[in-house]
C-alpha cells in the first residue's frame, strides 16, 4: 500500500512538495510537511499546484491547461558551479495533464515519464498514485472518473525481477470490478481540511501516540486512514472497500 510516495520527504526528487509547494529553487531540499496546506500563505516563490489545477476547471471546465509539473530545472539540472549534476535521484513523473472528456462529464488525466520500471515504479506505485490523484479530483470539480493515459518513453524492468515479470505474463487475470467511494468533500478546501486530519492521525499512529480507528465521516479518508492503521498497528479491521478487505486478509495470511 504505497500511496505515500506522494508525501514521502526523504528524497530531493520526492513529489509531495512539487505538487503542493512548487518552488522552483535551486538548494531547496528542506520544505515542510506538504500537508500543511489549510489555511497557510504560500510565499512568492511557492506554488500550489493541486490549486493551480482547481481554478483552470473553475474558470474553463474545458481548459487544456491543467498541467502539474514534477521536473524543477533549477533543483535537477546544475548545481551552485553551473556544473551537471550527477544524481541517480532525476525525477521520472515529469507532468500529470487533466482534461475533461471531450463529451461526457468525466475526468481524464494523462501522466508523461521519462522512464519508468515495471517493477518498482509502474505497478507498485505510479499507476497506484496518479490513479488516486485522479479519483480525488475527479469529486473536487464534479465529474466522474474517465480514462487514464500512462505514457513512458522508456519502460522496463530489471534483471532481478525477469522470474517475476515471467510468473506475471503467465498470470491469469483475477476478475477485476473495481470500487467506487462515496465522498463528503466537494472542493479542494474541504478535501486539504480532510487531509491535513488524515496526516494529524497517521503521526500518531506512526509514534505510538493512538491506536484507536479515527472516524473521517467520510468512506474514502476512512480506508486512507485504516491502511496505516493496519500497517502501524498490525491490527486488523474491516475496509469499506472490498478489495482492500480482501488484500489485507491475503496480507496477514502470509504474516
Amino acid at each position: 500500500m504505497k500511496r505515500r510516495e506522494l508525501v514521502n520527504l526523504t528524497g530531493k526528487s520526492r513529489y509531495g512538495p512539487r505538487l503542493r509547494k512548487y518552488t522552483g529553487v535551486n538548494n531547496d531540499y528542506t520544505i515542510p510537511s506538504p500537508h500543511n496546506i489549510v489555511n497557510t500563505t504560500l510565499n512568492n516563490s511557492e506554488v500550489d499546484q493541486f490549486s493551480f489545477i482547481s481554478k483552470n476547471f473553475d474558470k474553463d471546465i474545458n481548459t487544456r491547461q491543467a498541467i502539474i509539473n514534477i521536473g524543477d530545472p533549477p533543483k535537477d539540472c546544475f548545481d551552485n558551479n553551473g556544473c551537471l549534476k550527477d544524481t541517480k535521484d532525476f525525477p521520472c513523473t515529469r507532468l500529470l495533464h487533466f482534461q475533461k472528456h471531450p463529451i461526457e462529464d468525466k475526468l481524464n488525466l494523462t501522466v508523461y515519464l521519462r522512464s519508468n520500471d515495471f517493477m518498482w515504479g509502474a505497478s507498485a506505485v505510479n499507476i497506484f498514485n496518479f490513479t488516486y490523484i485522479q479519483e480525488y479530483f475527479a469529486q473536487i470539480l464534479n465529474l466522474e472518473i474517465g480514462d487514464y493515459f500512462h505514457i513512458a518513453n522508456n519502460f522496463h524492468y530489471y534483471e532481478e525481477h525477469s522470474k517475476q515479470i515471467h510468473e506475471i505474463s503467465n498470470a491469469i487475470l483475477p476478475d477485476d470490478n473495481g470500487f467506487e467511494y462515496s465522498k463528503s468533500f466537494n472542493n479542494l478546501i474541504e478535501f486539504d481540511e480532510k487531509l491535513n486530519q488524515l496526516h494529524i492521525e497517521e503521526e500518531k499512529l506512526r509514534l505510538n501516540r493512538s491506536n484507536d480507528i479515527v472516524e473521517f465521516e467520510d468512506d474514502f479518508f476512512n480506508d486512507w486512514f485504516k491502511t496505516f492503521y493496519c500497517f502501524n498497528t498490525k491490527r486488523k479491521t474491516e475496509f469499506k472497500n472490498p478489495i482492500l478487505t480482501q488484500l489485507f486478509k491475503k496480507y496477514y495470511a502470509h504474516e
